[in-house]
Formats: C-alpha cells, structure tokens, sequence
C-alpha cells in the first residue's frame, strides 16, 4: 500500500516536471510566435494535473 502511494506521488511529481519544463521551453523559444491565450491554456492544464 506504502509503496504504491509513494510511486503514485512520484509519477505525479515527473508529470508536473515534465509540463513545467515543456511550457518553459515553449515560452523560452516562441516568445515572438507564442500567444498569451496558448500560454494560459497550458497554465491552467498544469493546475488540473496538480
């Protein structure tokens, strides 16, 4: 029980890695293409998997 509670956290812990690095990599590169409303999409998708 222990255990698979911890590997869930884990899991989740990577997911929210993932997303954090993948919306500062887009934020970081298109910062001339990259729109606000598409940068708010991402932010609020990051909230519903935290």
């Amino acid at each position: 029980m222990v255990l698979s509670k911890i590997d869930n956290i884990n899991k989740r812990l990577v997911l929210k890695l993932k997303i954090f690095t993948f919306i500062t990599l887009n934020l970081s590169n298109n910062k001339h293409h990259f729109s606000k409303a598409k940068a708010l999409c991402l932010m609020e998708i990051a909230k519903l998997l935290i």
